[in-house]
């Protein structure tokens, strides 16, 4: 009878006594109870206070050496204070072994040559970000040899499985290698992080999903990777709100999946890239926003599989130069795009553009201009009572266009306006391809936004001048030629056409084999 009333006495005031609510980590849907548990009790947890040099510790499981702070037993942990020059290690032994619950409640930490936060051994490791408090996890510009034989690669840098949740802030900088690295499966439920980072923002070899939270990136290199040795990975948006301002690829895995969120990349390779030996993009839902306006050979949405869009609203600008692909899939390996539902808006080069699969469930219209448009222009696609169906302005130069929408019809009449120019569209299929591509390379550089028809301008893209320019592909003034200076003429020309499509098959070859590792 005793023991029965300390159980029940247990089960009703656990927290009370220091004792926690037992939370599953298998993952019934996207995200484990562990994952979104963000207001765990503090009672009974381990309080470390930083001083700078060292740290004042109330409880058991962590220990002060040689300037850094170790937790070395699974439990629940507060930090405060700063760090100057030191990381916080989590590195359990065999006996204690478990999760380790971790609160910053206010932490700055800087190392000059290591990781400021090192998960070297942990069943997994949960990050909270205490409500309304600002966070700073720094690494210095050049890892010692010690850092370096060891692999150690980002500012924040776990071997095991990680967690990110909470309503506070959390800065994470990188001088030297990436932001965030996570060896197993990375989790981001919450939070407001900010990543600044030498390569990679955030780097993961197997698994990363993101709901819930804000996502800022700076990274020199990829903005978000996630692939293992074997080019094996999964990336995968549910909601939240992603921001890379800088970056070569944006977001990249083999497969790659967004329910929903907002997405805004501005790149210089891929916008969103689905590579490996078993590639996948799908995206189900959300609002994303890809811009390129000085990229080379660079791909908006890029599979090197097939691409499938069931919803959401995709607005995609890549600018005219340089064959460069709103929209890229691998249709000489079978692959295709289809269209089943959502709003796309895709402007960039007709050079090497492909219409969408013509078993897609919605209507979508491919359109090559003869002149390259300069940045800033605004394309509107109305029907012929003048009900307008979609409009945006482009951020960068285009002459080829790919636009869908619900309301879109395979047997409809339309009208495209590109600003002062006008075409009468028929559409004659669910995947209709018209117009002719522009001659030559052209267009100008300019800074855009979508900012029309409802779609909202992104944050960090603002706008700039409209305008068209005469493209490359208008008559020239007649000239006279030679009989003999038109057969040189034409070997030239025919060289000239020969090298140029063994340079398109080698760049094609080249983006199949692409190692997104």
């Amino acid at each position: 009878m005793i023991a029965a009333l300390i159980i029940t006495a247990l089960f009703m005031n656990g927290e009370a006594f220091g004792l926690q609510r037992y939370l599953s980590d298998e993952e019934t849907g996207l995200f484990s109870e562990v994952d979104l548990n963000d207001d765990w009790s503090t009672e009974g947890a381990t309080k470390i206070t930083l001083t700078g040099d060292g740290a004042e510790i109330e409880g058991t499981g962590a220990y002060v050496q040689n300037g850094d702070v170790i937790i070395y037993a699974g439990g629940y942990y507060v930090l405060e204070g700063a760090l100057d020059n030191g990381s916080l290690i989590i590195n359990e032994t065999s006996k204690t072994k478990g999760r380790v619950w971790i609160l910053l409640n206010g932490v700055s930490i800087y190392c000059e040559d290591s990781a400021a936060l090192d998960v070297e051994e942990a069943t997994k490791v949960i990050l909270t970000l205490a409500e309304d408090t600002e966070n700073v996890l720094e690494s210095g510009s050049e890892y010692s040899e010690d850092a370096v034989n060891a692999n150690i690669r980002g500012a924040l840098f776990s071997r095991d499985d990680l967690t990110i949740n909470g309503n506070g802030s959390l800065e994470v900088t990188a001088a030297c290698r990436h932001g965030i690295v996570c060896n197993d499966d990375l989790r981001v439920t919450g939070g407001n992080i900010t990543v600044t980072a030498a390569e990679d923002g955030i780097h993961v070899n197997e698994s990363a999903r993101f709901a819930d939270m804000t996502l800022t990136i700076s990274a020199g290199d990829d903005g978000i990777t996630v692939s293992d040795d074997e080019n094996h990975g999964e990336l995968l948006v549910d909601s939240g709100t992603i921001r890379i301002l800088s970056a070569r690829e944006g977001m990249e895995s083999e497969k790659v999946t967004v329910n929903g969120g907002t997405i805004e990349v501005n790149f210089t390779d891929d916008g969103i890239n689905a590579g490996g030996e078993e590639p996948e993009l799908v995206i189900n839902g959300g609002v994303i926003t890809l811009i390129s306006e000085d990229g080379r050979d660079v791909d908006g949405l890029d599979s090197n599989n097939s691409i499938e869009i069931n919803g959401g609203t995709i607005l995609i600008s890549v600018n005219a130069e340089n064959m460069n692909n709103a929209i890229d899939f691998g249709s000489e390996t079978g692959g295709s795009c289809s269209i089943n539902g959502g709003t796309v808006i895709a402007a960039g080069s007709g050079g090497m553009a492909e219409e969408m699969s013509s078993d897609s469930a919605q209507t979508s219209l491919m359109y090559r201009f003869e002149n390259t448009y300069t940045a800033g222009e605004t394309i509107r696609l109305a029907d012929l009572s003048g009900n307008v169906i979609l409009e945006a302005e482009i951020p960068c130069s285009f002459n080829s266009l790919i636009l869908s929408d619900p309301t879109l019809l395979a047997e409809g009449s339309y009208q495209l306006s590109v600003g002062e120019d006008s075409f009468e569209i028929t559409m004659d299929s669910v995947a209709t391809s018209l117009g002719t591509a522009a001659g030559g390379m052209g267009g100008g550089f300019g800074h855009g936004g979508f900012g029309r028809g409802g779609f909202g301008r992104p944050g960090e893209f603002m706008g700039g001048p409209g305008g068209r320019m005469n493209g490359p592909g208008e008559m020239q003034e007649e000239t006279g030629m030679s009989a003999a200076d038109m057969k040189t003429a034409l070997m030239i020309s025919g060289a000239s056409f020969a090298v140029l499509l063994f340079g398109i098959l080698i760049m094609a070859k080249a983006k199949n084999r692409k190692n997104i590792a």
